[in-house]
Protein backbone atom coordinates (compact mmCIF):
# COMPACT_ATOMS: atom_id res chain seq x y z
CA UNK A 1 0.00 0.00 0.00
CA UNK A 2 0.97 3.52 -0.59
CA UNK A 3 2.11 5.45 2.51
CA UNK A 4 -0.33 8.24 1.61
CA UNK A 5 -3.29 5.85 1.92
CA UNK A 6 -2.05 4.52 5.28
CA UNK A 7 -1.62 8.06 6.65
CA UNK A 8 -5.11 8.99 5.38
CA UNK A 9 -6.65 5.91 7.04
CA UNK A 10 -4.86 6.63 10.34
CA UNK A 11 -5.91 10.29 10.17
CA UNK A 12 -9.52 9.20 9.45
CA UNK A 13 -9.54 6.83 12.43
CA UNK A 14 -8.11 9.50 14.76
CA UNK A 15 -10.66 12.03 13.46
CA UNK A 16 -13.53 9.58 14.08
CA UNK A 17 -12.29 8.90 17.64
CA UNK A 18 -12.09 12.62 18.35
CA UNK A 19 -15.58 13.21 16.93
CA UNK A 20 -16.99 10.35 19.04
CA UNK A 21 -15.35 11.78 22.15
CA UNK A 22 -16.72 15.25 21.39
CA UNK A 23 -20.19 13.79 20.84
CA UNK A 24 -20.02 12.00 24.19
CA UNK A 25 -18.84 15.11 26.04
CA UNK A 26 -21.50 17.23 24.36
CA UNK A 27 -24.28 14.73 25.16
CA UNK A 28 -23.30 14.46 28.84
CA UNK A 29 -22.99 18.24 29.09
CA UNK A 30 -26.46 18.71 27.61
CA UNK A 31 -27.96 16.14 29.99
CA UNK A 32 -26.16 17.78 32.92
CA UNK A 33 -27.53 21.21 31.98
CA UNK A 34 -31.03 19.70 31.69
CA UNK A 35 -30.71 18.48 35.28
CA UNK A 36 -29.57 21.90 36.48
CA UNK A 37 -32.42 23.60 34.58
CA UNK A 38 -34.96 21.20 36.06
CA UNK A 39 -33.71 22.13 39.54
CA UNK A 40 -34.54 25.83 39.00
CA UNK A 41 -38.27 25.40 39.82
CA UNK A 42 -37.35 23.30 42.86
CA UNK A 43 -35.07 26.14 43.98
CA UNK A 44 -37.97 28.60 43.61
CA UNK A 45 -40.22 26.32 45.65
CA UNK A 46 -37.49 26.07 48.26
CA UNK A 47 -37.63 29.86 48.57
CA UNK A 48 -41.41 29.63 48.97
CA UNK A 49 -40.86 27.00 51.64
CA UNK A 50 -38.46 29.32 53.47
CA UNK A 51 -41.18 31.98 53.57
CA UNK A 52 -43.65 29.36 54.73
CA UNK A 53 -41.26 28.36 57.51
CA UNK A 54 -41.28 31.99 58.69
CA UNK A 55 -45.07 31.95 58.82
CA UNK A 56 -45.14 28.64 60.69
CA UNK A 57 -42.52 29.81 63.17
CA UNK A 58 -44.52 32.97 63.78
CA UNK A 59 -47.74 30.97 64.22
CA UNK A 60 -46.14 28.61 66.72
CA UNK A 61 -44.54 31.49 68.62
CA UNK A 62 -47.93 33.19 68.96
CA UNK A 63 -50.05 30.15 69.74
CA UNK A 64 -47.78 27.45 71.10
CA UNK A 65 -44.82 29.24 72.60
CA UNK A 66 -43.89 26.19 74.70
CA UNK A 67 -43.00 24.24 71.51
CA UNK A 68 -39.45 25.61 71.64
CA UNK A 69 -37.82 22.54 70.11
CA UNK A 70 -40.04 22.73 67.04
CA UNK A 71 -39.28 26.44 66.67
CA UNK A 72 -35.53 25.68 66.82
CA UNK A 73 -35.94 22.95 64.19
CA UNK A 74 -37.85 25.35 61.95
CA UNK A 75 -35.18 28.02 62.28
CA UNK A 76 -32.46 25.48 61.54
CA UNK A 77 -34.33 24.21 58.46
CA UNK A 78 -34.90 27.77 57.27
CA UNK A 79 -31.22 28.68 57.57
CA UNK A 80 -30.22 25.52 55.74
CA UNK A 81 -32.61 26.22 52.87
CA UNK A 82 -31.27 29.75 52.44
CA UNK A 83 -27.79 28.39 51.70
CA UNK A 84 -28.75 25.92 48.96
CA UNK A 85 -27.01 26.64 45.66
CA UNK A 86 -27.48 23.53 43.52
CA UNK A 87 -29.34 20.26 43.24
CA UNK A 88 -26.82 18.04 44.94
CA UNK A 89 -26.81 20.01 48.17
CA UNK A 90 -30.46 21.03 47.95
CA UNK A 91 -32.18 17.70 47.80
CA UNK A 92 -31.02 16.20 51.13
CA UNK A 93 -31.80 19.46 52.96
CA UNK A 94 -35.21 19.70 51.38
CA UNK A 95 -36.01 16.21 52.63
CA UNK A 96 -35.02 17.28 56.17
CA UNK A 97 -37.55 20.12 56.06
CA UNK A 98 -40.25 17.58 55.28
CA UNK A 99 -39.64 16.12 58.75
CA UNK A 100 -40.24 19.56 60.30
CA UNK A 101 -43.49 19.95 58.36
CA UNK A 102 -44.55 16.49 59.41
CA UNK A 103 -44.16 17.51 63.06
CA UNK A 104 -46.08 20.73 62.39
CA UNK A 105 -48.77 18.78 60.58
CA UNK A 106 -49.23 16.48 63.58
CA UNK A 107 -49.67 19.29 66.10
CA UNK A 108 -53.45 19.11 65.74
CA UNK A 109 -53.31 15.60 67.21
CA UNK A 110 -51.65 17.02 70.32
CA UNK A 111 -53.60 20.29 70.49
CA UNK A 112 -57.26 19.70 69.64
CA UNK A 113 -57.94 23.45 69.49
CA UNK A 114 -55.88 23.65 66.27
CA UNK A 115 -58.41 21.60 64.32
CA UNK A 116 -60.61 24.70 63.94
CA UNK A 117 -57.84 27.29 63.80
CA UNK A 118 -58.10 28.98 60.37
CA UNK A 119 -54.49 30.14 60.33
CA UNK A 120 -53.28 26.62 61.07
CA UNK A 121 -55.51 25.18 58.34
CA UNK A 122 -54.29 27.76 55.81
CA UNK A 123 -50.66 27.04 56.66
CA UNK A 124 -51.25 23.31 56.20
CA UNK A 125 -52.93 23.93 52.84
CA UNK A 126 -50.11 26.22 51.75
CA UNK A 127 -47.60 23.56 52.73
CA UNK A 128 -49.48 20.85 50.82
CA UNK A 129 -49.60 23.09 47.74
CA UNK A 130 -45.86 23.74 48.03
CA UNK A 131 -45.22 20.02 48.49
CA UNK A 132 -47.26 19.17 45.37
CA UNK A 133 -45.30 21.70 43.30
CA UNK A 134 -42.00 20.34 44.58
CA UNK A 135 -43.09 16.76 43.82
CA UNK A 136 -44.09 17.69 40.28
CA UNK A 137 -40.78 19.48 39.70
CA UNK A 138 -38.92 16.59 41.35
CA UNK A 139 -40.47 14.15 38.86
CA UNK A 140 -39.00 16.18 36.01
CA UNK A 141 -35.68 16.38 37.83
CA UNK A 142 -35.62 12.61 38.47
CA UNK A 143 -36.33 11.84 34.81
CA UNK A 144 -33.38 14.01 33.81
CA UNK A 145 -31.15 12.31 36.39
CA UNK A 146 -32.20 8.90 35.09
CA UNK A 147 -31.32 9.83 31.50
CA UNK A 148 -28.00 11.29 32.58
CA UNK A 149 -27.02 8.40 34.86
CA UNK A 150 -28.01 5.78 32.27
CA UNK A 151 -26.00 7.49 29.54
CA UNK A 152 -23.06 8.00 31.87
CA UNK A 153 -23.19 4.39 33.03
CA UNK A 154 -22.94 3.15 29.43
CA UNK A 155 -19.78 5.21 28.96
CA UNK A 156 -18.39 4.65 32.45
CA UNK A 157 -14.66 4.78 31.69
CA UNK A 158 -14.87 8.00 29.70
CA UNK A 159 -17.12 9.71 32.24
CA UNK A 160 -14.70 8.86 35.05
CA UNK A 161 -11.76 10.17 33.06
CA UNK A 162 -13.64 13.39 32.29
CA UNK A 163 -14.88 13.75 35.92
CA UNK A 164 -18.59 14.06 35.23
CA UNK A 165 -20.45 14.14 38.56
CA UNK A 166 -22.94 11.57 39.77
CA UNK A 167 -26.44 12.93 40.44
CA UNK A 168 -28.76 11.45 43.01
CA UNK A 169 -32.51 11.15 42.64
CA UNK A 170 -34.83 13.45 44.55
CA UNK A 171 -37.36 10.78 45.36
CA UNK A 172 -35.93 7.39 44.47
CA UNK A 173 -34.70 5.60 41.41
CA UNK A 174 -37.33 5.34 38.72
Amino acid sequence: MDSYIIITIIFGIITMCILCLLFFINRLSLLKSEIEKSFIPIKEYIEERTTLLDKISSFISKNLEHEEELIKNIESAKNTLKNIKNAEEGIPHLKKTEEVFSKFNNLNKIYKKLINNKEYILLKEEYEENENRINYAADTYDKGVKKYNNYKENKLTLSKILHFPEYSYYKKEL
